[in-house]
């Protein structure tokens, strides 16, 4: 089975937990969806992988852009679901780790698409299943010196995130 992972703010997500059902998405305040569906141009990005065994690469292509280490909470959208709302996310290779080419988009959004991503998302959590995912800290860190051990990740000298991995230049 294959997945579309997304960065999202579980915490934005914990009071749309109570919602009664998926219909009062209408009802969800607005920065959930600005925060965690945040578009460019009418898209988002999304990670494709094939196991959930690949999630860590995923984290290594979302934190590596980043200047700091920090927890990341991620959403795993069946590709089932999205196609079952013509979601066809488009592959774009992007990124500097060795997973850039399962980088994906979601083009042409509008308000209408974006409800339907939200309601999968809220679906997703509600569930309370294991495709919602909170990466520690220490395990972003242990993550990504591992990608860097193993030469998956070359990061600047000037990275900010190597002085916080304990790597000198």
């Amino acid at each position: 089975m294959s997945y579309y992972v997304r960065k999202i703010n579980r915490a934005k997500w914990n009071v749309a937990e109570k919602l009664k059902d998926e219909e009062d998405i209408n009802k969800l305040n607005a920065d959930y969806l600005s925060t965690c569906l945040k578009t460019q141009q009418g898209e988002i990005s999304l990670w494709k992988i094939e196991e959930k065994n690949e999630l860590d690469d995923v984290v290594v292509a979302i934190t590596s852009v980043g200047e700091h280490v920090s927890k990341v909470d991620l959403v795993l959208l069946d590709e089932n679901d999205l196609d079952k709302i013509s979601i066809k996310p488009i592959k774009q290779p992007e990124g500097n780790s060795k997973i850039k080419d399962k980088h994906h988009k979601v083009e042409n959004l509008n308000y209408e698409k974006i409800g339907k991503i939200a309601k999968i998302i809220l679906h997703t959590i509600k569930n309370k299943n294991d495709n919602v995912k909170r990466i520690s800290v220490p395990n972003v860190k242990r993550i990504l010196l591992n990608a860097i051990e193993k030469g998956e990740l070359k990061l600047p000298k000037e990275s900010n995130l190597l002085k916080e991995l304990g790597i000198s230049a």
